[in-house]
């Protein structure tokens, strides 16, 4: 079971470096121009990092707010009976028992 998480987990690690590597070979080639000065410039001092980490800000804005809806959604219970189901399951025994028993 070990094997299978530690493959699991370097698995999603590399799916993830991949997926960044894409982004930024994407980024650099559709706001890089003719003269290669772009927001990943190879001169750090010319480039425009703040416009991509405001596009990494706005995917990651886009992913709460996908995860959100899949938590809150219409189909979905409230807020209110997650929370008390999730308190009721984290309960000891112990603490379940009335004090009068």
């Amino acid at each position: 079971m070990k094997t299978m998480s530690t493959g699991l987990f370097l698995t999603t690690l590399s799916v993830g470096f991949f997926f960044s590597s894409f982004l930024v070979s994407i980024v650099k080639n559709v706001t890089g121009g003719k003269d290669g000065m772009g927001w990943l410039a190879d001169n750090i001092n010319q480039g425009r990092l703040d416009c991509f980490y405001g596009l990494l800000a706005g995917l990651s804005a886009i992913n709460l707010g996908s995860t959100l809806y899949v938590l809150l959604g219409p189909n979905r219970r409230p807020l209110r009976n997650i929370l008390v189901t999730w308190r009721a399951s984290s309960r000891t025994p112990t603490e379940t028992t009335s004090a009068s028993d």
